[in-house]
């Protein structure tokens, strides 16, 4: 006989991860992307920085920050020296959970375009901290990414999908606010620790 078999998500603790109270925007500023991670060649970071970088070219005010390291470190200097980018992009190595934190609240919009994954905990963290979150179309961001409401997935096939996600949300912060704030209610109910302990 078949076994029927329950999937418990990973939680996150949203009373820690939490949008800022203090966060002021201004206008003209760029668009604040945030990536976190291992860097490695699941993550696509050399190949997501050539699509910034093409979003740049078309107008597109952005400023990328890279968290993390792994042994695709020297392939994401490459690509940032060849494509002219160091004004725009920051690559810090790993951060403590608080430095982390505050990355995530002084940021607009989180970034994960990987070819596949697990759950990934930091997109959960990036929505519970009230973000907006543009991710690669694959099952695991479908289950925490609801495509238009609380963020974007794009087609990895098809990178001028997310030239034109990063052009709405540069041209519409109230936007991003709304989609961010409709993730978080998302983490809330679905992925707080409360709710996971109630799974098991």
């Amino acid at each position: 006989d078949p076994v029927c078999v329950g999937v418990i998500p990973n939680g996150v603790d949203t009373q820690y991860y939490h949008p800022s109270g203090d966060r002021v925007e201004r206008k003209d500023a760029p668009l604040q992307l945030l990536l976190v991670g291992r860097f490695h060649r699941q993550k696509r970071i050399p190949k997501t920085l050539r699509w910034l970088a093409e979003a740049k070219r078309k107008g597109v005010n952005l400023f990328t920050t890279i968290v993390g390291d792994g042994p695709e470190r020297g392939a994401i200097r490459a690509v940032i020296e060849e494509l002219k980018m160091p004004e725009s992009v920051t690559v810090k190595g790993w951060l403590n959970k608080e430095e982390l934190r505050r990355e995530y609240q002084q940021a607009d919009c989180y970034l994960n375009c990987s070819s596949y994954e697990g759950m990934p905990n930091t997109v959960l963290e990036a929505m519970s901290c009230g973000l907006p979150v543009i991710a690669s179309d694959i099952p695991p961001h479908r289950h925490l990414v609801e495509h238009q409401v609380t963020g974007y997935l794009v087609d990895l096939d098809r990178p001028e999908s997310l030239i034109d996600q990063l052009t709405e949300l540069a041209t519409d912060s109230r936007r991003g606010r709304a989609m961010g704030e409709a993730g978080r209610q998302v983490v809330l109910t679905s992925y707080c620790w409360q709710a996971v302990a109630k799974s098991y």
